[in-house]
């Protein structure tokens, strides 16, 4: 790919989404996948793809024996950025970003606060991602809004006592109407929960 390619914290964080054990006990993908347009993770039963950053990569400080391009497409491991943050404390809004680029066969994850740089060479998974355009609907406007704070409360307090799945219910209005959300608890009572629609 012509250029390099950045990555934010949030992209890097997707090691969260990659290492979430499946039903089986294992994991169904270890890594991330980045492609020119977009980076995304699964382990089977979840998938996060978000779209690359705005931030032009040509910004980001020369890191000196890095190369100035990034593979077009490249599944890191997720021991590659456990712990791998952008410098903190920046004013600089490019030096929250990491910057990938190839090596002859590798990739290098550089971070600069502009006094110092850090340079990890990374080896590839390789082979293919699973195709996961194949799951993502297409054609869907949004239905039904909501504030993550809130489904993760309940979803915190449902697996808490021993739910092993949550059934949605599409609201008949999604913009007045709370989607509810029923649940098995672990000793065999049916919990009702109901999400109210955020509007805008």
């Amino acid at each position: 790919m012509k250029g390099a390619r950045l990555l934010s914290r949030a992209e890097t964080d997707l090691v969260e989404m990659a290492t979430v054990p499946n039903r089986y006990g294992g994991y169904s993908h270890s890594g991330v996948h980045v492609t020119p347009d977009f980076t995304e993770a699964t382990n089977g039963h979840l998938l996060v793809r978000l779209p690359k950053p705005d931030m032009d990569p040509a910004d980001f400080p020369v890191v000196e024996g890095t190369e100035p391009d990034a593979p077009d497409d490249v599944i890191l491991p997720v021991e590659s950025l456990k712990g791998w943050k952008p410098a903190k404390g920046n004013s600089i809004p490019i030096l929250n970003y990491l910057r990938l680029t190839s090596h002859h066969g590798t990739v290098d994850l550089a971070s600069t606060d502009l006094e110092t740089c850090k340079v990890n060479r990374v080896k590839p998974i390789e082979g293919t991602f699973p195709k996961t355009d194949k799951v993502i609907p297409a054609g869907l406007e949004p239905a039904f809004a909501f504030d993550p704070v809130y489904l993760k409360l309940l979803a915190s307090w449902a697996q808490k006592h021993g739910a092993k799945s949550m059934i949605f219910h599409p609201p008949k209005d999604p913009v007045t109407d709370g989607m509810l959300i029923t649940t098995r608890l672990q000793d065999g009572r049916e919990a009702t929960m109901v999400l109210m629609p955020v509007r805008f």
